[in-house]
């Protein structure tokens, strides 16, 4: 890829001074420090790319890229340098089955404490998967929270909420993939740590 025109806004050097995030032409890239070619462009299909967050592992081989996608979600997307290549890592809310699987659990158990009906309509306010940090060069600390509210009766307007938000820890494991080896449900003093200002 070519180097390219680079708009005012965020840039962040990786921990070896050989890559930069950078919004080229409106679009979050990984661009060669030392030329500013762009090496990797971002996801990010909806709304700016240029909003998202970068964190880059300690030894700048992997870098994980928060953004938001759309009005009521937000993702991430991880990145491994292969070679002298950049590649995505396994999409995490695609791959981490057992996390989607206990935020369902946690939600029908609130469901139910509520009195709402299994099939109750349910109308999401937020989702968020994110990368929090890096523990090492091959393992990061994720997230993934749902918001919703769900319909309690369905001849009036009263309303449940459900809200779960799952902590999980990943192992990368060099060869282009990536496995859960923490996981649980955050707990109240959890949650207050991680959103202090809420």
């Amino acid at each position: 890829m070519a180097p390219a025109e680079e708009d005012k806004g965020a840039s962040a050097s990786s921990p070896d001074k050989k890559w930069d995030y950078r919004v080229v032409e409106g679009q979050a890239a990984i661009v060669r420090a030392e030329n500013g070619e762009v090496v990797l462009k971002l996801s990010g299909e909806d709304e700016s790319p240029a909003a998202g967050t970068l964190l880059w592992a300690p030894d700048s081989r992997r870098v994980a890229f928060n953004y938001r996608n759309g009005t009521r979600y937000y993702t991430c997307a991880v990145y491994e340098l292969a070679g002298d290549k950049w590649k995505q890592l396994p999409d995490l809310e695609t791959k981490a089955a057992k996390v989607v699987e206990m935020i369902a659990r946690a939600e029908q158990r609130q469901r139910k404490r509520q009195g709402a009906t299994k099939n109750a309509y349910r109308r999401r306010i937020n989702d968020t998967w994110d990368v929090r940090r890096w523990i090492d060069a091959d393992t990061f600390e994720a997230s993934a929270s749902s918001e919703a509210t769900v319909v309690l009766k369905e001849e009036s307007d009263d309303l449940g909420s459900l809200s779960t938000t799952v902590l999980f820890t990943v192992k990368c494991d060099n060869r282009g993939g990536w496995r859960i080896i923490r996981l649980h449900e955050a707990s109240t003093a959890e949650l207050e740590k991680l959103n202090p200002n809420e």
